[in-house]
């Protein structure tokens, strides 16, 4: 919180004990329960990947200046923001898009950025189909909520439900969530 984020620590409630540790900004959670053991399956190859992977990139990323990576429009439209209010600001906001205003060596990173968090989700829905757990739904319910405006992407999770984990444990809550997100999706004028 004191550094302007945080990371959130998802855990499953079952019958048995779910223990939380929270030392040296590492968020471990570990339970007695059969699905806590694959959540807890699930956050190791998560963890295991983006080292594998993501730490060079990210050490790239924070060893560039904001000026290599955004244009000097980019803190003239912050200012504009900061400085506008009501009706306006909210407008400013909603129209803001940071990728607008990136360098050429801005876009350089942020395509290697999204073509690893692309091959990053291909390698998690590969791990979810080998392991089916709550953790899958879960990562279900994120995608349906928060790729909606990729058609693709959404469609790609749905048919990974349904090829995956409709039938895991089919008395499970999150069937009902993500079967209420895919009818909104579906839902047309």
């Amino acid at each position: 919180y004191m550094d302007g984020a945080w990371k959130t620590c998802h855990f499953f409630t079952c019958d048995g004990t779910v223990r939380f540790d929270f030392q040296d900004d590492k968020r471990v959670v570990t339970g007695e329960t059969e699905e806590q053991k694959k959540a807890d399956g699930f956050e190791e190859f998560i963890m295991q990947w983006q080292d594998e992977h993501l730490r060079d990139f990210n050490e790239k990323r924070r060893n560039m200046t904001k000026e290599e990576i955004y244009t000097p429009d980019f803190d003239i439209m912050l200012e504009k923001i900061r400085n506008a209010e009501g009706e306006e600001r909210v407008a400013l906001q909603r129209n803001f898009n940071p990728a607008d205003y990136l360098t050429e060596k801005g876009k350089a990173m942020k395509a290697a950025g999204d073509s690893l968090m692309s091959a990053f989700s291909t390698e998690r829905v590969a791990y979810l189909a080998q392991h089916p757990s709550l953790s899958g739904l879960k990562y279900v319910l994120d995608e349906l909520q928060y790729s909606k405006k990729d058609e693709n992407r959404v469609q790609g999770v749905i048919d990974f439900y349904e090829k995956n984990l409709e039938n895991y444990r089919p008395e499970h809550p999150y069937h009902d969530k993500v079967s209420m997100a895919v009818a909104a999706y579906r839902l047309k004028p």
